[in-house]
This record gives structure tokens, C-alpha cells and sequence, in this order.
């Protein structure tokens, strides 16, 4: 099963990642690096919107996306828009942020604002 694709905004190619159901560090991790792989094989920077509504973070997961983050993120990932970040997701969002640097990610309460972002 797949859990990303290519959509299109106003002209702009965007990658969807689905993270939604995801209950276990290991199906976490598992379309983490999904998102990784096709970030990586990009010859241009990539707009990310990704999903996370109905998941929870673990210690597992935000170790391999913070390891993600410094190596390749800030290379090949252009902004990254963020659904589904509320409660203790909001406090994991904040200390990722802080440990890579990365300056263009947000969340988004709607997928309209959260497009409309990465393509402005």
C-alpha cells in the first residue's frame, strides 16, 4: 500500500503523504520512509502537505524524522504543510523544529489554507 502521491496546486506539483490511521511507530516510521525515499530520488526541492490526523507520536518516530531532518530535509524538502497537529503533536512540531532548523514548516487547520501556503 502506498501512502503517498503527486497532487497538483495552482500549477505546483505537491507531495501528499497519508500518515491518517497510523497507530504503531512502526507504520509511522513505515510512511516516513516512504516520503524519504521519493524526497530523495527528486531532482528539485519538494512541496510537501502532509497529513496526520488520528495519529500519535512516539519516541521511535520523531528519533528517524530528526535524523531525517538534518540530513535531507533541509536539501530536498522545499516547505512542508502540516494537517492534524494538535494537543501533544503541537509540543513534538515545536522540538523538531528547534532541532533541525527547519523554517518552512506549518500547520494548517484546512487543506485549502495549508496548499494555498505552499504554493504562495
Amino acid at each position: 500500500m502506498s501512502y503517498t502521491s503527486w497532487l497538483e496546486h495552482r500549477g505546483k506539483k505537491i507531495l501528499f503523504v497519508d500518515y491518517r490511521g497510523q497507530k504503531t511507530p512502526e507504520g509511522m516510521i513505515q510512511v516516513l520512509e516512504e516520503e524519504i525515499s521519493i524526497e530523495i530520488a527528486s531532482p528539485t526541492k519538494v512541496l510537501v502537505l502532509a497529513n496526520f490526523e488520528g495519529t500519535s507520536g512516539s519516541v521511535d518516530y520523531m528519533t528517524r524524522l530528526k535524523k531525517a531532518g538534518k540530513e535531507i530535509r533541509n536539501e530536498k524538502v522545499q516547505k512542508t504543510a502540516l494537517l492534524g497537529i494538535t494537543g501533544l503533536k503541537i509540543i513534538l512540531l515545536d522540538g523538531y523544529i528547534r532541532f533541525t532548523g527547519d523554517k518552512h514548516i506549518r500547520p494548517f487547520d484546512t487543506e485549502a489554507s495549508a496548499l494555498n501556503w505552499l504554493v504562495e
